[in-house]
């Protein structure tokens, strides 16, 4: 009976009656459209950050033709994607590119722990593409 009468007092308060009266607004439920994983979007973009200035500054003219792409965690592990620079001249084959990169992982993984503040460094794992020859990884 009390929501009758609630009803007729509301609708001699009120020009229209909508869902929402009544409702406490701090108690409403507004849907948030979170981030997925905020923690992981932050360290794909440091080691993106870290990653593409070791490349840049590493003696070997191997990753110096080199770009990093895109950074995306898979479990315990960065999946990094490598693509030739454009401004390159000389494209490095595949074969010497992947033994440039695994030559250089140890020193790659460095700069990356350098860059974040976890107590894991995450491994690095390389995607080729771009390459004349196509993707190899």
């Amino acid at each position: 009976m009390e929501t009758r009468k609630k009803r007729l007092i509301a609708e001699l308060l009120c020009d229209s009656i909508d869902t929402d009266d009544g409702v406490d607004p701090r108690y409403e439920r507004t849907s948030r459209k979170k981030t997925p994983n905020h923690g992981s979007r932050q360290l794909e973009r440091q080691a993106q950050r870290a990653l593409s200035m070791a490349l840049a500054s590493s003696a070997d003219p191997n990753l110096r033709t080199l770009d990093v792409v895109s950074v995306q965690v898979h479990g315990p592990r960065l999946v990094v994607r490598i693509a030739p620079c454009e401004d390159s001249l000389a494209l490095p084959s595949v074969p010497s590119a992947v033994a440039a990169l695994e030559g250089a992982s140890g020193w790659l993984r460095l700069a990356v722990s350098e860059s974040i503040a976890r107590k894991r460094v995450p491994t690095l794992a390389f995607d080729l593409f771009g390459f004349p020859e196509g993707p190899k990884g």
